[in-house]
């Protein structure tokens, strides 16, 4: 018996980390289809919802409640807001840098927690903070020497990413408090409102286009919604249902984590010691304060 729960936790976590390198990839295929970042966010967004709402319809789950309609829109406008930052921030500054400082969302998080819901502030998070910080400085420090305004807006994009997300996830956990059972079809719907709006914006907006430059751009961005918006976030959610909370808190670091290794081997950028240095700060600070956030939930 304890074999075979020993098995499926192993099975759990091996769903868990090749969603996340799966799901690490994105960021690549955004630099390397020749879209834009809107252009990019839309198509992953179209393609993922639709296939998403697919399988709600195979699987038979619910219709949600037409009530949250409105949250819907805005979780749909916030995600896509949030696509469009992050791909920005990879165009500007590259893939390993810009998913690493869109992956602090635990610091907005408590913070909207704090500020706006009177949640008690977690006695370690100003020394989270203050190893977060910095992580951040040595990851930047060679972009802030050069002191380019493209590199400035990346690191900025970046680090907005990740309080857009935060932003996100409220709205996602109010969404899935309300239609349980309907979780598939919630993902789906709030993916295809989301392309509907950057399909909007796309149209209205002078010199964009939905236009795939080339067959191998068209390929980039296919497996950007099918692998990395569908597939890897499938395997992850599997995965968290058979695994330790502070288990699938590191585990879902390896996101981050393979993106700025890829990074470093594949376009050899960010390969200073004192920024993998501060990429190993930084993981281990936002994973300390994930775990120590459940650990308080749960006591």
């Amino acid at each position: 018996m304890a074999e075979l729960s020993s098995n499926k936790q192993w099975s759990s976590a091996g769903c868990i980390v090749l969603g996340s390198s799966l799901i690490s990839a994105s960021p690549f295929f955004v630099e390397f289809s020749g879209l834009g970042a809107a252009a990019n966010s839309f198509y992953r967004m179209a393609i993922g919802g639709a296939v998403l709402f697919l399988i709600a319809i195979l699987q038979q789950e619910k219709w949600p409640a037409r009530k949250y309609f409105g949250l819907y829109l805005l979780a749909a406008l916030t995600i896509a807001l949030d696509l469009v930052v992050w791909n920005q921030s990879v165009l500007y500054i590259g893939a390993g840098l810009s998913t690493v400082l869109a992956n602090l969302e635990i610091v907005f998080l408590v913070l909207i927690g704090t500020l706006f819901f009177r949640e008690k502030l977690p006695p370690l998070f100003f020394k989270m903070c203050g190893l977060i910080a910095i992580g951040v400085c040595f990851l930047i420090h060679p972009y802030i020497f050069e002191m380019q305004f493209s590199n400035i807006l990346g690191i900025s994009f970046g680090l907005a990413a990740s309080l857009i997300y935060s932003i996100y996830l409220i709205l996602l956990k109010n969404l899935g408090t309300a239609n349980r059972g309907s979780e598939t079809f919630t993902l789906a719907l709030i993916c295809l409102f989301g392309a509907a709006i950057l399909a909007l914006f796309i149209a209205l907006t002078p010199g964009m286009t939905f236009s795939i430059p080339t067959t191998q751009g068209f390929f980039y961005v296919l497996s950007n919604g099918l692998l990395c918006q569908v597939l890897g976030w499938l395997l992850i959610s599997k995965g968290l249902k058979g695994v330790s909370l502070s288990l699938s808190g590191l585990l879902m670091l390896a996101q981050p984590a393979l993106t700025f290794i890829i990074d470093g081997f594949l376009m050899g950028r960010n390969t200073h010691w004192l920024q993998i240095l501060g990429c190993v700060i930084l993981l281990a600070a936002v994973y300390g304060s994930m775990r120590r956030e459940k650990e308080e939930k749960l006591a």
